[in-house]
């Protein structure tokens, strides 16, 4: 500690009290400790300022650059910190649309489920359809089953095939003769093949032709169809056959042109009563079913195409019909005319 006093004399040469000096000890001085002074000593080693006022100057402009770097550094996480904000709301708006739909799904479909039967009521009123919404029918086409109704079935229930077979030496069982039938009138093999499969041998065209010569048609064919031609009624075959045998016939008794389309199984890959036969007869012909009127022989074609919105006849063959049967019913095409005509 330094301390200090100095004396002083009146005018009359008298020593006068000792005035108080300022007293000055290391413990009350402000002065740099020793480690800040080495920190300082180290910047301007670093740094090297020309004076003082760059010494500012290099102050003030790293400040700034700091100050910049800080506010980067913000901008930067706030714009973060917004985008991964903006996906959570996107995504929560998302799923709460996606759960809304689905709950207004099942509302509705409960809704439905839950919907109350209407009751009869104790007296039923009859009410006649309004013309004005009924569908407009029209007949358009006229399509001819095949065996039984365009060709004669014969008076051999077994038909025309399995007899050919059987004289030629080929396969006796009459089973397994109609298992290969279907596979070659689904055209899954051709008649070449078929041949070979029942046991006969030769010429395939030879064969085809011989078999096919039995083949008669109907006596009533020819002048029903005069009659559809005078009226412009285009007719049409639906057929469960081989399609080589079915342009063989079409071109032995000249129906070509008279009937079209002529849609078979073996070019359609379907039999009758399947929907396939149908349908490939609406988009060949280009008819709707409701302008359409079905004749054949089988009664089950009959309830598929009643099905689709056909109009169906039967025309009865050796077989019973039902007395309660929901099909109207011909022994020929005559009396189809007469039941018009009535």
């Amino acid at each position: 500690m330094v301390s200090a006093a100095a004396s002083s004399y009146d005018e009359y040469g008298g020593e006068l009290e000792p005035e108080p000096r300022l007293l000055v000890s290391d413990e009350d001085a402000q002065l740099p400790s020793h480690e800040n002074l080495e920190l300082a000593e180290s910047v301007l080693q670093r740094l090297q300022p020309k004076d003082r006022h760059e010494m500012g100057q290099m102050i003030y402009s790293r400040s700034v650059a700091s100050g910049v770097l800080l506010a980067a550094i913000g901008i930067f996480w706030w714009l973060t910190i917004s985008v991964m904000a903006a996906g959570l709301l996107v995504l929560v708006v998302v799923f709460q649309a996606l759960r809304l739909l689905r709950t207004r799904r099942r509302t509705r479909a409960g809704a439905q489920r839950r919907a109350p039967v209407a009751r009869r009521p104790a007296e039923i009123v009859e009410e006649q359809p309004d013309p004005a919404r009924a569908p407009r029918r029209e007949l358009r086409l006229v399509a001819l089953g095949g065996i039984g109704v365009i060709w004669d079935a014969g008076g051999d229930p077994e038909g025309l095939l399995v007899p050919f077979v059987r004289e030629q030496g080929g396969v006796v069982d009459p089973r397994e003769v109609a298992d290969r039938y279907r596979a070659v009138s689904l055209g899954q093999m051709s008649s070449e093949d078929f041949w070979e499969s029942v046991g006969v041998s030769g010429s395939v065209e030879a064969l085809d032709a011989a078999y096919l010569s039995r083949v008669r048609m109907r006596a009533d064919v020819l002048p029903f169809l005069d009659r559809m031609e005078q009226r412009s009624m285009p007719v049409a075959c639906l057929t469960n056959a081989v399609l080589a045998w079915s342009e063989l016939l079409c071109r032995r008794f000249a129906l070509e042109g008279r009937i079209e389309p002529w849609v078979a199984s073996g070019g359609v890959g379907a039999r009758k009563p399947s929907q396939a036969m149908f349908e490939a007869l609406r988009r060949m012909s280009g008819v709707a079913f409701g302008d359409m009127l079905l004749i054949d022989s089988d009664p089950a074609t009959l309830e598929a195409a009643r099905g689709l919105g056909m109009s169906t006849v039967l025309l009865r063959g050796a077989a019973l019909v039902p007395a309660n049967f929901g099909h109207p019913v011909i022994d020929g095409f005559a009396d189809l005319f007469r039941t018009r005509e009535a």
